[in-house]
């Protein structure tokens, strides 16, 4: 057990890191973007993946994946997405500086994260997102 096992974190839906919301902005600054029913979502440290089951049930053409360092904390999403029978939501547990490759996504969300993290794995942080768009 980890330090960062000791304090159980209060998850929920994040609205500003929906990707329907972050692909209407990148729409108004001209960019690229994927529709947000077949979008691929990487949401690195996930939690308990409560914001991204939400929009894995909503789009169910899309793909999400979320990647956390703890791995228990997803248990009760994973279940909860076995009975939904969401297919499009995958949460992993790693570490972020470790993992290997993170795949090819649309919208990359981590909410809180940079700001938690030392500031060697702050800067693996900003090239694995970059890596990951």
């Amino acid at each position: 057990m980890t330090r960062y096992d000791d304090v159980p974190y209060d998850d929920r839906p994040i609205t500003l890191s929906h990707p329907d919301r972050l692909l209407a902005i990148g729409r108004l600054f001209a960019l690229p973007t994927a529709s947000v029913d077949e979008a691929r979502v990487l949401e690195l440290g996930c939690g308990t993946g409560a914001n991204l089951l939400p929009v894995a049930a909503l789009y169910p053409r899309s793909r999400c994946v979320g990647l956390d360092l703890q791995d228990s904390p997803m248990d009760a999403s994973r279940a909860l997405a076995r009975d939904l029978d969401l297919t499009n939501l995958e949460l992993r547990q790693g570490d972020l500086t470790e993992e290997g490759d993170l795949g090819t996504h649309d919208v990359v969300v981590a909410h809180g994260l940079y700001s938690w993290v030392p500031p060697h794995t702050a800067q693996v942080l900003l090239e694995r997102i970059l890596g990951a768009l």
